[in-house]
């Protein structure tokens, strides 16, 4: 199961990129002009993460481990950062809207249950196999 979660991992993760890299190009005008407003860094701090999101799913998608200074990370704790790092996206984002909407208020919920079950992830260890099946 571990090699079809990780092709989905991959096609996330270039999804991410792909919308990463169009939406730097479509902002990155007021980026430049509004880099110290509230906007401004709600752009770059969810722009960041939704790159560094995109790479780990990307990472966990082509490999089933990297070794990094001697630590051995498995592919499910990249796909888990990727879902820490889509959560603090999306959180951002909803924090980001002009005025506190309905809106607003469900992206930041959403992002703070991906962030939770990143997080919930990377604690509880990899997936097992009974797990997946009855999902």
């Amino acid at each position: 199961m571990s090699r079809r979660q990780r092709r989905i991992s991959l096609l996330v993760g270039v999804v991410f990129l792909v919308v990463f890299a169009w939406s730097f190009l479509a902002s990155l005008e007021v980026i430049l002009e509004e880099l110290t407003s509230p906007t401004g860094v709600a752009l770059v701090v969810g722009g960041l993460a939704m790159a560094l999101g995109g790479l780990a799913f990307v990472i966990g998608g082509l490999t089933e481990r990297v070794s990094v200074g001697g630590i051995v990370l498995e592919w499910w704790q990249f796909q888990s950062l990727g879902f820490v790092c889509l959560g603090l996206y999306m959180a951002v984002s909803g924090l980001a809207q002009p005025s506190l909407s309905l809106f607003g208020i469900a992206v930041l919920l959403a992002g703070v249950s991906f962030l939770g079950f990143g997080a919930y992830r990377l604690h509880a260890g990899p997936p097992t196999g009974d797990a997946e099946l009855s999902v």
